[in-house]
């Protein structure tokens, strides 16, 4: 069976009491809402004078869901079914902005009440996809968002196991989101994550479990659909809890490199079995570090700090003691 697209009319009411009631959401592969240059009242004319020439397109969940246990793909039905338990019944694959600007409108954007019933029992057109695998719904956002791909850290972010989902929690806090300069939380999450699973496969090449250093686009997929046991981490969670904490210490402009360093060092001091409870020793060799530049990749920079840590200049100026 392929997937359908079938055209339908719906009232405006409708859409606002869809996005009210959660019934619409955003699935892990499309970007986050955009409620930037909205114009409320640009809308209202277009949709009562039926100027709106771009139709709302939704997936159904439902029949996707239905269409991945035919196919006898976990992976989808797994996908599909987190956001159906939910009672989530499309998914918007296109008109994120619109759905957003129609949800902020409110009595004061009409000119009187005749009006506001005219505008939200006025009809618009919506295409709705059915039967759809996730990796159809990835094709085809990117062909109907101008023909936009989606990004390689979109698709990363978007992997349903364990072990993903588990890195995804330690990137929700307010206080780690706030180093990020943008305003949209949705973005500064993947900007984390993007960071943050770079850091994590960089340091674990370390451990002697079998993973690379390597960074690229297709080594990183292979990471995260790994589905590693991350028990098997070295004081993985530790690490995190102390890596977030100092990385607010960092200059609110701080780069990638900044706290990629920031992470090694801690993950390099912790190998070593070094007590890590001095914060500004820490710091201090953070500053040490970054003052050898910015240049090379995250593997170079952990071999750099690596031969620093082991060296004489370290070992007598190092104030940690071994925790045996």
């Amino acid at each position: 069976m392929n997937y359908q697209v079938i055209s339908e009319k719906w009232k405006v009411s409708k859409i606002i009491e869809l996005a009210s009631n959660r019934k619409l959401v955003l699935l892990s592969h499309q970007r986050p809402k955009n409620k930037k240059n909205i114009n409320k009242r640009m809308l209202i004319d277009d949709i009562i004078n039926e100027n709106l020439l771009v139709d709302f397109i939704f997936s159904d969940l439902i029949t996707n869901l239905e269409y991945s246990k035919l196919n006898n793909n976990p992976n989808d039905s797994s996908f599909f079914s987190e956001y159906v338990d939910k009672n989530n019944l499309y998914s918007i694959e296109d008109s994120q902005h619109r759905i957003s600007v129609l949800q902020l409108i409110d009595d004061s954007d009409f000119m009187d009440m005749n009006e506001k019933k005219k505008f939200l029992n006025s009809y618009v057109f919506v295409k709705i996809i059915k039967y759809a695998s996730r990796n159809r719904l990835i094709s085809l956002f990117g062909k109907i968002n101008g023909g936009a791909t989606v990004t390689n850290d979109e698709k990363l972010w978007g992997v349903n196991n364990e072990f993903n989902n588990s890195i995804k929690t330690y990137i929700k806090e307010q206080d780690l989101i706030r180093i990020y300069k943008g305003k949209d939380i949705e973005k500064n999450k993947r900007d984390i994550y993007k960071n943050v699973t770079k850091i994590l496969k960089v340091s674990l090449s370390h451990e002697g479990i079998g993973i690379t250093n390597d960074t690229r686009q297709d080594s990183m997929k292979e990471f995260v659909n790994s589905n590693l046991n991350i028990k098997l981490f070295i004081n993985f969670n530790n690490l995190m809890v102390i890596w977030k904490r100092l990385v607010n210490y960092i200059d609110k402009k701080t780069t990638f490199v900044s706290q990629s360093n920031l992470y090694f060092i801690i993950h390099i001091l912790s190998c070593k079995k070094y007590f890590l409870t001095d914060d500004k020793v820490i710091l201090d060799i953070l500053k040490k570090v970054n003052s050898f530049g910015s240049r090379g990749s995250a593997e170079i920079r952990y071999t750099n700090i690596l031969n620093y840590i082991n060296s004489e200049e370290f070992r007598n100026a190092r104030t940690f003691v071994e925790n045996t």
